[in-house]
């Protein structure tokens, strides 16, 4: 059977990419977010984070991932996201032509830069999106200050 091979130089830029973002997000972590990547991961999920007065919300692209295989933990401020999306098993008959979707163990860590009320962390999985959001402590939350 035929093996192709594609040429892609868009793995380089996109590495190269991942290797900015993990350098200068750890170097000022005062704009935001400290992201930790683990080295040994295969890969990384997309993620978005939204600030609101109450809460940090956060958006992993996970599709592919069973829901048992994904964990979360968040001790002394920061918030880890790991886990595995399996590879399928091939047939002794098939051969692999093409593959374009990761596979393997993800690893996500970011500092959070505020007190966090833990008790109230919710976590929701859907159609492939992990969703999580971190509501701010009662002491850490915005308030306004009424001058007299």
């Amino acid at each position: 059977m035929t093996k192709l091979v594609r040429l892609s130089p868009r793995a380089d830029l996109t590495r190269m990419q991942h290797e900015f973002d993990r350098v200068f997000g750890n170097f000022f972590p005062s704009l935001g977010f400290s992201n930790n990547t683990d080295n040994s991961a295969s890969w990384a999920p997309r993620i978005d984070v939204v600030e609101t007065d109450d809460a940090f919300l956060f958006e992993f692209d996970v599709p592919g991932v069973d829901k048992e295989d994904i964990h979360v933990n968040l001790q002394e401020g920061i918030l880890t996201v790991s886990g595995e999306r399996k590879s399928r098993e091939l047939e002794e008959t098939e051969d692999v032509v093409r593959v374009e979707r990761f596979t393997g163990h993800f690893y996500r860590s970011f500092s959070v830069p505020s007190a966090i009320n833990e008790k109230n962390i919710e976590a929701n999985y859907d159609r492939g999106v992990l969703s999580l959001r971190l509501p701010k402590a009662e002491e850490s939350k915005p308030r306004k200050i009424k001058i007299s």
